[in-house]
């Protein structure tokens, strides 16, 4: 699927889940690009951090370089010349820059005008990807949360995106733990 919707309660994983995601797709791509973003840049930077770090302790830590720079943070995997990195939430963020792979962590929190401008930088960046896919993973959010509750709604009628929801049913009593 190019686009998945992952919906998921908080404190479930996300980000292990965010750094399975991006390191497998560095191990299955020769020179493979993934990007990360979050609500904000400095956001993004600290959470993909918070992935980074611990996935050097794993038995795959021997194959992966992590470069902490201001300007320069990434993960890479030295046999594939793949590179993970974070990115701003920002329509030129990505601009001459290709992808394989984006996630996009706590989409509740992005106003649709922001959103739709990702989303319409990310586009681009995949055009000649062969294996092109977009993540947004996210909490419902708020009643705020248009354009995350928009993907949603989408994603429940449109066959070519894949939705996984982890959150409690629509006929489901919250209070019945």
């Amino acid at each position: 699927y190019p686009l998945v919707v992952l919906s998921i309660q908080r404190q479930a994983g996300k980000t292990a889940l965010n750094m399975a995601l991006g390191v497998h797709r560095m191990l299955a791509i020769a020179n493979g690009r993934v990007w990360f973003t979050a609500q904000t840049g400095m956001h993004a930077r600290d959470s993909f951090l918070e992935m980074a770090r611990p996935a050097m302790l794993t038995p795959l830590g021997a194959a992966l370089d992590l470069k902490r720079g201001a300007g320069d943070t990434r993960l890479e995997v030295k046999h594939t010349l793949s590179q993970f990195r974070p990115h701003p939430p920002t329509e030129d963020s990505l601009h001459g820059k290709q992808s394989d792979l984006n996630l996009i962590d706590e989409g509740w929190a992005f106003k649709e005008p922001k959103a739709v401008a990702l989303m319409a930088a990310i586009t681009p960046t995949q055009a000649t990807r062969p294996m092109r896919q977009t993540i947004v993973l996210s909490t419902r959010g708020t009643a705020e949360s248009v354009w995350f509750h928009g993907l949603i709604d989408q994603a429940r009628v449109d066959p070519r995106i894949c939705f996984v929801d982890y959150g409690i049913g629509p006929d489901d009593d919250p209070a019945d733990l």
